[in-house]
Parts: C-alpha cells; structure tokens; sequence
C-alpha cells in the first residue's frame, strides 16, 4: 500500500535501506542528437546510498514537494520524494526500494504514484538523476518509458568516493 508521508507516519521516513551492487556502469553515447548507450563492467562493490535530508517542518506545509511511503505489514519497503521543478519538471529527487523487494513492482508503484502526483500538479514531464554504475536504476528508468536527456560528467568530481561517477539525467516526455 502507498501512503503520503505525513506526522503519523513519518516514523518510517528514510527506513528503506538503499544499497546497490555495482558490478557494471552505463556508458552513454550521443549519436544523432540521441542517447545510446552500452554497459562495461567494473570491479564489484556496493554502494549505500545516504538518507535523503528533508526537513521534515517546512515539507508538511510546501505542496510543491511529497513523499510516498509503499508499506508492508506496518514496514517501509520503498520511498519517493517528488517536487516540482523551476522548470516545470516532476522532478524525482530520490526512490528507493528495500534490497529484498526489489523486482517485485515496488518501484513501478511509486513511479506510477509519482506521474500521477506530477499531473495532478500540472506538471506533464518527469525528470530524474542517477549516476553512471547504478545500472539497475538505469534500466528501470528506460523501461518506464524515460530516456536519456543529458550528462553531466563533472558533477561528482569533488566527491571523493564518487569522483569517477558520471550522472545521468533521464525524462519522460509525456
């Protein structure tokens, strides 16, 4: 079940552990004024991702941002902070889905929620970042009917642990 993340409920804000293992990266290419891409494998790793930071006291009274919570027998197992953009963009900041619930339509539910969340705010297209090696997210994206719309190969640069990191922008525009 989908729930917004309210006062009640925001005991399970940022439960959903986000891990992903990395056995591979997305190579982007621009050929034609459109994106391609193949894979390349890496060294395995797993990266965690951070909790998202939201304060919690300006979020309950901004309607241009939400977050859904999918529950399971009174447990999180997935998470999406949606806003809208400057540019008109729904624009998904983070989702995440519990490592063990992964594949089983979680993520699709919350992206669903999500586009529905956009329209219902007037917002026609969809946009999101995620980064080169998070091939899974990657995939996922495309096969929700996004594509590739920009690289930025600078933005991790002064990160340490994700200085070879490329990030990709991915749309929907429908």
């Amino acid at each position: 079940m989908i729930i917004e993340l309210t006062k009640e409920n925001e005991h399970l804000f940022n439960t959903v552990i986000s891990e992903v293992k990395v056995r591979e990266k997305l190579v982007p290419s621009l050929l034609g004024g459109i994106f391609t891409y193949h894979l390349e494998p890496v060294a395995p790793t797993i990266k965690t991702y951070s909790p998202i930071k939201l304060d919690l006291e300006n979020y309950y009274k901004n309607e241009n941002s939400v977050v859904y919570l999918y529950v399971e027998a009174d447990e999180a197992i997935g998470q999406i902070h949606v806003n809208k953009s400057w540019n008109g963009y729904c624009y998904i900041d983070d989702i995440r889905v519990s490592p063990k619930h992964k594949g089983k339509g979680v993520g699709k539910a919350l992206f669903t929620k999500a586009k529905e969340w956009g329209k219902a705010h007037q917002l026609n297209h969809m946009t999101l970042e995620t980064q080169d090696v998070n091939v899974a997210a990657n995939l996922f994206y495309e096969k929700m009917g996004m594509r590739i719309g920009a690289v930025d190969l600078m933005m991790y640069k002064n990160i340490e642990a994700t200085k070879n990191e490329v990030a990709i922008f991915w749309f929907l525009m429908d």
